[in-house]
């Protein structure tokens, strides 16, 4: 049994839960691409008509209740002026990071997690000194160790050159939420991160906002990344060291250095 506010519940009651005493996790799991104003208000319209279709998902930690899977939910409800949410207390799950990985494991299954974000959790649940390795972590959340390897390498894209990419364009922070666009690719962060720790931070940072601002396919960012990348052995003839300045906004050709001393992209993410 555990005790809430005001009377005791057992784990795997669906019961009804004041949202004062639902709380996030300590970092919200869609960091880079969370709910919108307008996802919130059709989600919060649906909820009046219908009422709530699925109860949010819960775990008593520390002894709080932490909000699995449901923020968007919650959000909603606080919307429409409700004062408790129908909620399903999980078994077994005591921890941050099991909670994170129950998450991850969830949004996997239903592919309702953008990329940046599912990479950042993978690094959290890696960080947690809670799996051996790639293949021991890949089990626990139901994903391929080779998945897992690709999410830990997009992880380790500096998040200056991802805050960028998506700051080049309001429309791409739209994409990824929505799941449109070169923002709410694998294949496309994929590619980018081929670009970690080569020494070609300015032009992986180029390369991510010009792909985002003129909505490049993900085959054209694995391209233009190889054209890039250190060659083994002589350099052929003809393959530039890194990508032209492109005409982007309003006719201005795009100066990634400028961009970041103007301000637009805060140092280290902040």
């Amino acid at each position: 049994m555990i005790q809430s506010i005001e009377e005791p519940v057992s784990v795997g009651d669906v019961v009804d839960l004041s949202l004062g005493d639902l709380h996030p996790f300590s970092e919200r799991m869609r960091f880079f691409a969370p709910p919108s104003a307008e996802e919130i208000n059709l989600l919060a319209k649906s909820m009046s008509e219908l009422g709530l279709l699925n109860p949010v998902l819960v775990a008593f930690i520390n002894g709080e209740f932490i909000i699995v899977e449901g923020n968007t939910r919650c959000a909603a409800a606080r919307r429409l002026k409700w004062t408790s949410i129908p909620s399903r207390i999980l078994e077994g799950v005591t921890s941050e990071t099991h909670a994170i990985r129950y998450a991850v494991a969830a949004n996997h299954a239903r592919n309702d997690m953008n990329p940046l974000d599912t990479a950042r959790a993978v690094k959290k649940l890696r960080g947690s000194g809670a799996f051996e390795n790639l293949s021991v972590l890949g089990r626990a959340i139901g994903m391929l160790e080779g998945l897992v390897s690709q999410y830990s390498k997009i992880s380790e894209i500096p998040e200056e050159v991802v805050r960028a990419a998506l700051a080049a364009n309001p429309k791409s922070i739209e994409g990824a939420v929505e799941g449109n666009g070169p923002s709410n690719s694998l294949r496309f962060w994929r590619a980018l991160s081929r670009l970690n720790n080569k020494g070609l931070s300015q032009v992986q940072l180029h390369l991510a906002m010009t792909a985002v601002v003129n909505s490049w396919s993900a085959r054209r960012t694995e391209s233009e990344v190889e054209k890039v990348l250190p060659q083994d052995g002589p350099k052929k003839v003809g393959r530039p060291r890194k990508p032209k300045p492109v005409e982007v906004v309003n006719g201005a050709a795009f100066d990634p250095a400028h961009f970041i001393a103007s301000g637009a992209v805060p140092n280290n993410g902040k």
